[in-house]
């Protein structure tokens, strides 16, 4: 399960791993100094914010990005969950129809 750094709970992770569910939910960094940053930069220990262990996270981040850029869908103005997801069905098209058109 992927997640953002405000589901960074012990209480989240212990009920994830109860159910069998590996969690990818980055670490909250704690507020660090540059001058700690430069020391555990020299030691390979520090790694820079926006890394994460999962590669794929990226294009799940991008995925939600450009489906927000759709008013209709940001907002929820459908009440049935058929013409919510045939507009964003629409929605996946119109992307893939820009991204592969030149």
């Amino acid at each position: 399960m992927l997640a953002d750094k405000g589901y960074d709970d012990a209480k989240i992770r212990n009920f994830l791993h109860g159910l069998e569910i590996k969690s990818d939910i980055p670490q909250r960094e704690l507020p660090i100094t540059w001058r700690e940053k430069i020391m555990l930069a020299a030691k390979d220990q520090y790694k820079p914010k926006g890394q994460t262990s999962n590669p794929k996270r990226f294009v799940i981040e991008r995925t939600n990005a450009w489906t927000k850029s759709f008013r209709r869908l940001r907002f929820r103005f459908d009440y049935t969950m058929l013409s919510f997801t045939a507009l964003l069905n629409l929605a996946f098209v119109v992307i893939c129809v820009r991204k592969l058109l030149p």
